[in-house]
């Protein structure tokens, strides 16, 4: 029984720290952290739309809203990453 605690013991702090290595990553590429939150949001859209689509008959509508909301956040992304801070060039 020791031996299993021990075991689970090393495995919790070999899994802190790779989450640890994970969060440092993430917070230095800003890139991958907008990789990773968007795929969560795709699946709340996808879900909207299907929600939407199958009580009011107007998911067209909504998906190309959600499409071209993308569209504008990835310019803006695009702009933050290489310095635009001049509103009027945006």
């Amino acid at each position: 029984m020791k031996s299993i605690l021990k075991w689970n013991v090393v495995k919790f702090i070999v899994g802190c720290i790779l989450l640890f290595a994970c969060y440092r990553y993430i917070e230095q590429y800003p890139a991958e952290k907008i990789a990773i939150t968007s795929g969560f949001e795709v699946i709340i859209q996808k879900i909207q739309v299907s929600w939407d689509g199958f009580f009011h008959h107007n998911a067209d509508a909504m998906n190309s809203r959600f499409d071209y909301e993308k569209a504008y956040q990835e310019l803006i992304n695009i702009a933050k990453a290489n310095g635009c801070t001049d509103s009027t060039l945006l």
